[in-house]
């Protein structure tokens, strides 16, 4: 069984002695086991380990199962035989040992986070929709509305389409739109048709409006999830079991 790199930076944060080289066989497993318990978790007293740290003994996958039992980890499949077994068993411990100590960390003040460092959404940073302003600011001349700037967001042209849109579609109280295609706004495909390319302009123009508004909810939803992260509330009803 390969073990994944995800193990051994796991082993790395710890600090474990040797995090590059992760064994599944023989004793070198159960020393990691023991490594994790004596350095980290730390879930049972000395003089209780004695049996975790008896190699001979052959019921020591039971005394591991127990070990397991207690920090709420399912063992009840592992034997020294199952290598992918093992595995699991060994990358849970390894998550539990990382939980344990952060909580210690944050809990003794002695954690810091850079949040300043973590990627902002700004829309004014947003410039996708940089084709279309000249097109754009052609038909806002035309109906005598205020020009967007060369170096303007999409969310600024996005606000332009609207007002052209509100201008050009009839209201229901009446009016005249405003035709013609003089313009050239690009449609993306040939159609033949003069009205059905100026219908086809509009409905890309509110597709992509609509694509911008699902744009910024997936944005509003990373900024969450960072904040999340940055600043992490645990439960410490699932951290450290005993010390």
């Amino acid at each position: 069984v390969d073990v994944p790199p995800a193990v051994n930076r796991k082993l790395r944060v710890l600090g474990f002695p040797d995090p590059d080289f992760v064994t599944l066989t023989g004793q070198g497993y159960n020393k990691m086991i023991v490594w994790l318990e004596h350095e980290k978790i730390r879930l049972w007293d000395p003089k209780d380990r004695k049996n975790l740290e008896n190699f001979s003994n052959k019921s020591w996958a039971n005394v591991l199962k127990d070990y397991c039992d207690e920090l709420g980890i399912d063992a009840s499949s592992y034997t020294d035989s199952n290598q992918q077994e093992k595995l699991r068993v060994l990358d849970q411990l390894l998550s539990f040992a990382i939980h344990d100590e952060y909580q210690d960390k944050k809990d003794s003040k002695g954690l810091k986070l850079d949040t300043a460092a973590l990627p902002r959404y700004d829309p004014s940073d947003q410039k996708c929709m940089a084709t279309f302003v000249e097109p754009v600011n052609m038909l806002l001349e035309k109906l005598n509305l205020p020009k967007l700037d060369a170096n303007c967001c999409d969310e600024d042209v996005v606000e332009a389409v609207k007002c052209v849109h509100a201008r050009v579609v009839p209201s229901s109280a009446g009016g005249t739109p405003v035709g013609g295609n003089e313009l050239n706004l690009p449609v993306g495909f040939e159609c033949g048709d003069e009205q059905i390319s100026e219908i086809c302009v509009v409905l890309r123009l509110l597709h992509m409006n609509e694509l911008r508004v699902l744009q910024s909810h997936i944005n509003d939803i990373i900024n969450a999830l960072q904040e999340l992260t940055a600043d992490p509330k645990t439960d410490s009803r699932v951290g450290r079991v005993g010390r």
